[in-house]
């Protein structure tokens, strides 16, 4: 059995769906995510583009189920170990990539600019994208403290970004996450283990086709072309972790 402490590092979209590096439990690991009595509309989360970026769409990643899978349980094949603090103490997070991560990253990164947005903790997520971003294409990170609690749900405000709506994209495993702009998402199934997954390659041509400068409006082609079944989904991937 996982301790509260171990069940507060990492998060997935939905308070009760547990994840032991997610859940907000305690706030031992930095201020409870805000709600909605005390949420004050904040600066731009992101920083200014840079020059080199400034032409580019958005592109914002989840991370957990979405790139990676962790797990406090050992997992033989784990491709990185991550060393967390709690309480004093430390205790290792296994994770393992979800197939085609590195050439997906590695391409998206060429046609956007990247952002990260997990509703882990950094003290998980930093050295985890430190070892993942091999090629070095995510241009920001943002964590829980970044979430907006909305309803009991980890979401990700994308009108918070700076950047225009129009040119925002979010892959994420949980609609939960994306409840307010659905029409800028672009929905993954989540992913635990499945070594045959070729989810992250068979999005490549279709992020291609976004990304076309062509396109003033990401949110005109999302909109219709992405199929509205993934609520349940979700849901079947959330009750199918709960079993494992």
């Amino acid at each position: 059995m996982l301790s509260q402490e171990e069940q507060s590092i990492i998060a997935r979209g939905r308070v009760e769906v547990y994840h032991p590096l997610q859940h907000d439990q305690v706030t031992e690991f930095g201020p409870a995510f805000p709600t909605d009595a005390s949420i004050k509309a904040p600066t731009s989360l992101l920083a200014p583009a840079r020059d080199d970026l400034i032409d580019r769409k958005c592109l914002v990643l989840d991370l957990d189920e979405t790139l990676v899978h962790s797990s406090f349980k050992y997992l033989p094949q784990a491709d990185f170990v991550i060393p967390v603090e709690i309480e004093g103490q430390y205790h290792n997070v296994y994770v393992i990539k979800r197939p085609g991560v590195d050439d997906f990253l590695k391409r998206v990164g060429d046609l956007y600019e990247i952002v990260v947005f997990t509703a882990s903790v950094s003290k998980y997520g930093d050295p985890l994208l430190d070892q993942l971003d091999v090629h070095q294409v995510v241009h920001h990170r943002l964590f829980r403290e970044s979430c907006y609690n909305h309803q009991g749900n980890y979401v990700k405000d994308l009108s918070q970004l700076g950047r225009p709506l129009e040119n925002i994209i979010i892959l994420d495993n949980s609609p939960a996450s994306y409840i307010f702009h659905p029409e800028h998402a672009l929905p993954i199934s989540s992913w635990f283990s499945d070594t045959h997954d070729n989810e992250l390659l068979d999005i490549i041509p279709f992020l291609e086709d976004l990304a076309s400068e062509d396109l003033k409006d990401v949110s005109l082609v999302l909109d219709v072309a992405i199929p509205k079944y993934t609520t349940m989904k979700v849901a079947q991937d959330a009750m199918a972790y709960t079993s494992i």
